[in-house]
């Protein structure tokens, strides 16, 4: 028996030199900022998730500036095997090209906010434009269960229209508008940089201009925010059930969102599988890292939990996980002839006071992850 050890031994001494260990995977994540609650929540998401995945994740802060996001992009490039990116504009699109510089099979996927190029392999996100039709939909049923029929005015708060995601929900929301000729969107106002604050200097000044709408449809939930205060100011915030309630659909499921709508002042919103994001950009740039591009998945595919199980791999952080229940499955992946590369299309859930203590809404999540 001793012989047998020892020989070992010698043999794991003479042949250790030539051992070799396999690194770990360098991802980077380059979101738009780290200061909003919605970036805050992918940010935390991504980085948990990393640990559970076994890669290394570095999260950058461009602080909202798109030239400083492609600086960023050129200087990381060298260090990292693959990228996950939110663009802040459609000008920071560049940031793809740089890694594609240093490696033409880097893969570089594209989650949330898309813009044209062929150098993001992959873009993950919910249906943008889906989710404007959608508002439009809920909003007509409530205008009809109080009016008798779908009547009434709307006022419109967009995201940044230097972002796709504002560009789409917006045109979802007025193509959707048109089959309901009795509703009138009397306004439209854009916060720039997706700011609350913006929203709700631009709400006040709609309001002053054209008066107590029936509804206020916003893109994302600082537009929720600025519409809320902005009506207070005017003291036309009333619950739901007043008779002179102002009617809120809200596009994301923040805490601040949840916190109107059981209040009685927001009446739904839209919310977007946004703590996967990251995680299923990872997923697949790992897998794209360890078996090439060609393992990305093509247009026409359907995608099931089973096929991308971020809730086997991904672990409960602070006693919740959030991948367990994948309401964003099964998710399509079609073609964007127009973006130059296919999107990997993620179901949204519609969140109404009956559904709202879901614990798996990051709106739920954020507050128990402690951001």
């Amino acid at each position: 028996m001793k012989k047998i050890i020892l020989i070992s031994l010698v043999f794991l001494v003479s042949t250790f030199g030539n051992i070799t260990f396999a690194k770990k995977i360098k991802l980077v994540y380059i979101p738009p900022n780290q200061s909003e609650a919605w970036h805050v929540a992918t940010r935390t998401a991504g980085s948990m998730f990393a640990e559970d995945l076994g890669v290394e994740l570095i999260v950058l802060d461009p602080q909202n500036d798109p030239a400083e996001q492609v600086k960023m992009a050129r200087d990381i490039a060298p260090q990292v095997d693959g990228a996950v990116i939110i663009m802040v504009t459609s000008a920071a699109r560049k940031m793809a090209e740089e890694f594609k510089k240093v490696n033409p099979n880097m893969p570089v996927i594209c989650v949330d906010r898309d813009a044209p190029s062929e150098f993001i392999d992959l873009f993950v996100a919910f249906g943008n434009k889906d989710a404007g039709s959608l508002q439009a939909e809920r909003i007509a049923k409530l205008l009809k269960s109080k009016f008798g029929s779908a009547k009434g005015t709307v006022q419109l708060v967009t995201g940044d229209l230097g972002s796709t995601v504002a560009q789409e929900r917006r045109d979802g929301v007025l193509e959707g508008l048109k089959k309901y000729p009795g509703i009138k969107v009397v306004n439209v106002v854009e916060a720039t940089k997706w700011s609350a604050s913006s929203a709700q200097e631009k709400m006040m000044a709609s309001l002053q201009a054209h008066g107590r709408p029936d509804a206020i449809l916003t893109s994302f939930d600082g537009g929720a925010v600025g519409a809320v205060n902005a009506l207070k100011s005017k003291g036309w915030l009333k619950k739901t059930g007043d008779s002179d309630h102002v009617f809120i659909g809200v596009i994301d499921a923040a805490t601040i969102v949840f916190k109107y709508m059981r209040e009685g002042y927001v009446d739904f919103t839209l919310s977007q599988p946004n703590l996967s994001y990251v995680p299923v950009g990872m997923f697949y740039a790992k897998l794209a890292i360890e078996e090439g591009l060609g393992a990305l998945p093509k247009p026409g595919q359907r995608v099931y939990e089973g096929d991308v199980p971020l809730g086997r791999i991904g672990k409960a952080h602070k006693g919740i996980n959030p991948w367990q229940d994948a309401f964003w499955a099964p998710a399509k992946v079609i073609d964007r002839p127009a973006m130059k590369h296919p999107q990997f299309l993620m179901k949204g859930a519609v969140v109404t006071l009956e559904n709202v203590n879901y614990p798996f809404y990051w709106g739920n999540v954020m507050p128990i992850w402690g951001n």
